[in-house]
């Protein structure tokens, strides 16, 4: 059965969330990759939207200077984290989905069955 990326299922919650955080996780890579003025509000925010994402990892790995660049390590491991936690909602809300489904039909030919008997009774 193939799922539609944005449809009003909970499918959709799943990938609308998992799309916005990924995007506000490659903006303050490049927030950081750039240094981008961490006074303005728009950088304010995007950090603060993503620092509890980004802190569980921050420790891992250090920053890495470039070029007068910085590779925040940490943003790019929790897209990472948030990619593989996706996948395995994903997948475990499509076995719960298959399970309703088939409960459903069984029930439904359960039902078939019962009324075919009484007719020809």
């Amino acid at each position: 059965m193939p799922i539609q990326r944005y449809t009003a299922t909970p499918f959709s919650v799943i990938n609308v969330l998992s799309d916005l955080l990924q995007a506000f996780l490659v903006i303050r890579f490049i927030f950081v990759l750039f240094h981008a003025n961490a006074a303005n509000w728009l950088v304010k925010m995007v950090y603060g939207v993503t620092l509890p994402f980004v802190s569980p990892f921050a420790s891992i790995f250090t920053p890495t200077r470039v070029d007068g660049l910085t590779v925040e390590w940490a943003s790019l491991l929790s897209m990472i984290a948030v990619a593989i936690i996706t996948v395995f909602l994903m997948s475990a809300l499509r076995l719960i989905v298959s399970i309703a489904e088939e409960a459903e039909e069984e029930e439904y030919a359960q039902v078939r069955h019962h009324r075919h008997r009484h007719r020809h009774a």
